[in-house]
């Protein structure tokens, strides 16, 4: 998936891609609402259960966007630095060595949150997922 696909996305778009990319089943629209089953790694149903809930606002929740890092964070703690580059190259789209240069950041969890907003970590979390 190119930049330019996830800019195009849509919100419910976005909260579609990342929640299968988090492992959320049988993802669909019920009335108004989007709903699926959620991973059992997220403890919110217990194994073998398959009761719909309504997928977390990735793009609009800042929580809910905060859980895809962790869950990168889990599925592969040693490319950190990797999911910062996405959201460099989603900031401007040129390297992320000019982009920050000279300008002290602190932790990549400060960046996210002074810098970046949902929608931010959302798209860059499909970027990284989606990364060949």
């Amino acid at each position: 998936m190119t930049r330019d696909e996830v800019m195009a996305m849509t919100d419910d778009e976005l909260r579609i891609k990342a929640a299968e990319l988090v492992e959320w089943t049988e993802i669909g629209r019920e009335d108004s609402y989007l709903v699926g089953v959620p991973p059992v790694w997220a403890g919110q149903l217990p194994e073998g259960q398959t009761t719909k809930v309504d997928l977390p606002d990735y793009p609009n929740d800042i929580a809910a966007a905060w859980e895809l890092w962790e869950f990168l964070k889990r599925a592969n703690p040693s490319d950190r630095c990797g999911f910062a580059w996405f959201f460099y190259r989603l900031v401007d789209d040129t390297p992320c060595g000019d982009i920050w240069a000279d300008q002290p950041l602190g932790s990549l969890e400060d960046v996210f949150f002074k810098y970046l907003s949902p929608r931010a970590i959302t798209r860059a979390f499909i970027l990284a997922m989606e990364a060949e």
